[in-house]
């Protein structure tokens, strides 16, 4: 898939097969979230922005990066099983990135990181937001 066809990415990282974070961005403004308590509840909130969150993601991908999607198993894997899934989506059309990997061991490739790192920076503050939000529908 071309990248300039993207129009929707997805980044969900797991351990132990439990999604302890979930970013799904699109260009159309959605953005939908997903963190894990420290109580161990996963928290979700969903809605719209105005903000080039997409864009200023998207703008991480080059063409090189592009031609290495797929899956990569990391041999001899230490500590928890980890899992970094990271989908490009246009339509019907699927591609992207998976790192299998322990927490004690090698994990994905920076620039992988430097994805969930900004995904998770841009979306920070938006989702406490909506968490604030949340909080003070409840109490009333």
């Amino acid at each position: 898939m071309e990248i300039t066809a993207v129009d929707r990415l997805e980044i969900r990282l797991a351990v132990n097969r439990e999604t302890l974070l979930m970013i799904l961005l699109t260009e159309g403004g959605s953005v939908n979230r997903l963190n894990m308590s420290e109580e161990g509840i996963p928290v979700f909130s969903m809605g719209r922005t105005e903000a080039t969150w997409f864009q200023e993601v998207m703008a991480l991908f080059t063409p090189e990066m592009m031609e290495l999607s797929g899956r990569y198993e990391y041999p001899d894997p230490q500590g928890d099983p980890c899992e970094l899934v990271i989908t490009l989506s246009s339509g019907e059309e699927e591609t992207g990135f998976a790192f299998l990997y322990g927490s004690e061991s090698v994990g994905p490739p920076e620039e992988m990181i430097q994805v969930v790192e900004l995904a998770t920076d841009l979306t920070e503050a938006w989702f406490e937001e909506q968490q604030a939000k949340g909080a003070k529908k409840s109490n009333k």
